[in-house]
């Protein structure tokens, strides 16, 4: 419920606490719709690292702005807050009966990389509006799905609908980060209380819009025919590595082969030369019998036969870092530290190996495979401080949750063809699967069409979305939650 103490006034399109009173305005239109975006772009809810350095102005002022915007949403839902800035909603349902859905999203976003903010060609925190699209941080990643639940939600609350079956909608505050103040805290009260969801739906895939790209630019392998709308029944795990070693330092006149830089160079070259085996997973295989529908020979056969299909996949592989990172767990070095003077030898270094395990693999069995490839006993291979998590298990694809999906989709985008796939990505509901929270499946989806420079857009230099894409996400998120609230 809106307090006079928490209204907000509009000033230099910045939400912040006044003193008077405001009647906060409804959206009625896409016009108003698409402003609310812009003007949640502008609230600068920056992730950290260290969570004692986050703007707690900008995320108060992010909860604010949720209460004026949305005054029926307020009305009709409870809200709690948790750890502060992250959002709670439930919407009760009239079946008591019936497990409820949870809905996934997340205020905070990335940073925007020192040196590169002239390079946007809209100010990354302008929110700024021309013809076709809105641009700024978050726009993608992910305010657009969060204000589009609202939305969709503010609008069905608006027009009588009630929900057969509980709606909780979780909106954590540092996702980008892990999620351990803010999704995690969430589930943990969840999980106190006995909560035990029908299904989940969270950030995740696209819709891949390869029509009329050139060859160079698809993010499919082939020649896809029709819009597919990928809906991930699996999720990845993630684990990172220090992969360092110690040496006697040295003057850099008189080198050894054997120095820390070294080691290092060398096992990340191996682990670059080595990698993980291509496997077929469920998800991907149920993707390439979707897939091989709409593609041309010879993909067409690849697709439907993955699991069998020999050297061929590789070589698919190859073509595709999307298809890539279907197949198999993969690694990414990200970071490399050492040294502090140029004609020292160092004694130490260091490097952090991003690695994205595929389900069926496991956290242990990936760091065996890499001491093997490596095998130098100078190097040592250690799980990092941070985020580290196990691939999660795999959503059936005839559940209630996973129809209402695929119907929203059809409802809203009829030309798209779901289809199931990896999310390859990590996300909040990690935490309330890892807690035994979600009984029926887990779903990730993003309902916006991506080509491949769109996808090169999300973390990172002049993000955007269509004005289109925006409001028909909307639709898709009112379809999803009549379709879910009565399944």
């Amino acid at each position: 419920m809106i307090t006079n103490s928490i209204l907000l006034q509009k000033r230099s399109n910045i939400y912040f606490s006044s003193d008077k009173d405001t009647k906060a305005e409804t959206p009625k239109t896409n016009d108003s719709a698409i402003q609310h975006l812009s003007d949640s772009i502008k609230i600068k809810t920056i992730a950290q690292d260290d969570p004692s350095r986050i703007d707690k102005g900008e995320f108060n002022n992010f909860v604010r702005f949720l209460e004026t915007i949305y005054p029926q949403m307020h009305n009709t839902l409870s809200k709690e807050q948790v750890s502060d800035y992250s959002l709670l909603y439930k919407w009760e349902g009239q079946n008591k009966s019936l497990k409820p859905v949870l809905i996934v999203g997340h205020s905070d976003v990335v940073p925007v990389s020192p040196g590169t903010e002239e390079d946007w060609t809209h100010g990354p925190f302008s929110g700024d509006v021309d013809e076709n699209y809105v641009w700024g941080r978050g726009a993608l990643d992910e305010k657009s799905l969060v204000i589009a639940n609202c939305e969709a939600i503010e609008s069905l609350s608006q027009s009588g609908f009630r929900p057969e079956r509980t709606i909780y909608f979780a909106i954590g505050h540092d996702e980008e980060t892990g999620g351990k103040n803010g999704a995690a805290k969430i589930a943990e009260i969840l999980k106190q209380r006995g909560i035990e969801f029908e299904c989940a739906i969270d950030e995740g895939m696209p819709i891949i819009n390869d029509k009329a790209q050139p060859k160079g630019n698809r993010v499919l392998p082939g020649s896809v025919e029709k819009e597919v709308a990928l809906i991930g029944i699996a999720q990845k795990g993630l684990l990172n590595l220090t992969i360092s070693s110690r040496r006697e330092p040295g003057h850099s006149s008189k080198p050894s082969p054997d120095s820390a830089i070294n080691d290092v160079a060398e096992a990340l070259t191996k682990i670059k030369d080595n990698p993980f085996p291509i496997r077929t997973t469920e998800p991907v295989k149920k993707m390439g019998k979707k897939l091989s529908d709409l593609m041309k020979p010879p993909y067409s056969a690849i697709f439907a036969n993955m699991g069998m299909a020999g050297p061929l996949m590789p070589m698919a592989a190859k073509k595709s870092s999307g298809l890539n990172a279907q197949l198999r767990t993969t690694t990414a070095p990200t970071i490399f530290n050492s040294g502090n003077k140029a004609n020292v030898i160092p004694g130490n270094a260091e490097a952090n190996l991003n690695v994205r395990i595929l389900p069926g693999d496991s956290i242990d069995e990936v760091k065996k495979y890499l001491n093997k490839v490596v095998n130098n006993p100078a190097v040592k291979i250690e799980p990092a401080e941070g985020i580290n998590r196990e691939p999660s298990g795999i959503s059936p694809t005839d559940s209630p949750g996973y129809r209402s999906i695929v119907s929203s989709y059809k409802e809203v985008y009829p030309e798209a063809k779901p289809v199931p796939s990896l999310m390859i990505g990590t996300s909040d509901s990690y935490h309330y699967q890892s807690r035994g929270l979600i009984q029926n499946g887990t779903y990730w989806v993003y309902p916006w069409k991506a080509t491949k420079e769109d996808l090169q857009r999300i973390h990172g230099t002049n993000e955007r979305i269509s004005k289109d894409d925006f409001l028909k996400m909307i639709d898709f998120y009112k379809n999803f939650i009549t379709n879910a609230s009565a399944n």
